[in-house]
């Protein structure tokens, strides 16, 4: 019984591997994003944390890009400076010594960089719309949980010294 049992859960694992190939079959939830009246509720309570300053914001993925976004949308030297910006960031993954050396040849030192972007720009992108919708996202991140039920179980992959480790599919995206 306990073999049937196991060609059973091996055949649920198969197919929902196929199925995480496909598109979701349960409607995917989507992020709502809030109201951009979640501003200042968001702003006040990221002010406590001590995560509204220039560094933060930079340092963060979205924070970042949307920053990016602001300084293009301003005159064409501020677009300037974020590309430069942006060439010191592709140095840093360069590996061979050569191109290192005649890549930086071109590009001056990224400290200096940061504090022209962060000493010009540190107040003026607290009022933009750039900004408002970093800060809700910043709420949709705080905001979301996710539970058991956003997933399907499918079956134990393996046992070890964390615990078992089962198979399992997301519901709104299908992804395994």
């Amino acid at each position: 019984m306990s073999d049937l049992e196991a060609v059973l859960a091996d055949v649920s694992y198969l197919i929902a591997m196929e199925k995480s190939k496909t598109v979701a079959t349960k409607a995917p939830k989507k992020n709502m994003i809030p109201d951009s009246s979640i501003r200042s509720v968001m702003m006040t309570y990221l002010k406590r944390q001590g995560k509204i300053s220039f560094e933060n914001i930079f340092q963060e993925r979205l924070g970042f890009i949307f920053f990016i976004k602001f300084c293009k949308s301003q005159d064409s030297s501020d677009v300037q400076l974020v590309e430069f910006y942006e060439a010191i960031k592709d140095f840093e993954l360069i590996d061979s010594e050569p191109e290192r050396a005649k890549e930086a040849k071109r590009i001056y030192d990224t400290y200096i960089m940061k504090e022209l972007l962060s000493k010009k720009y540190v107040n003026a992108i607290f009022f933009t719309k750039h900004f408002t919708r970093y800060l809700q996202w910043m709420d949709v991140r705080l905001n979301t949980t996710l539970t058991m039920s956003d997933f399907s179980v499918h079956r134990i992959i393996g046992r070890g010294g964390f615990g078992e480790v089962y198979g399992c599919r997301k519901l709104d995206s299908g992804k395994m």
